[in-house]
C-alpha cells in the first residue's frame, strides 16, 4: 500500500449559521475534486445526538472506498 496524497479528509470548522449559502459551491468543489468534506461543529454534535456515529466513516468511504 504506500503513501497516497489523495486520501479523503474532513474539515470541521465554525458554526452552521456562520456560513453563507455561496460557500456551498466551494464545498462541493472541494468534495468532488479534492475528496475533502467541510462540516460545522454543529454537524458533529448532531451526529452524536442522533446516534449516527457511522455517518462520518460512511461519508469518507463514499469518497474513497479504501479510506477506512
Amino acid at each position: 500500500m504506500g503513501i497516497d496524497s489523495r486520501v479523503a479528509g474532513v474539515i470541521l470548522i465554525g458554526r452552521r449559521d456562520e456560513f453563507p449559502e455561496r460557500y456551498n459551491e466551494l464545498r462541493r468543489q472541494l468534495r468532488d475534486n479534492e475528496r475533502i468534506v467541510i462540516h460545522s461543529y454543529d454537524w458533529l454534535v448532531d451526529i452524536g445526538y442522533s446516534n449516527r456515529s457511522g455517518m462520518l466513516s460512511s461519508e469518507l468511504q463514499e469518497n474513497d472506498p479504501n479510506a477506512l
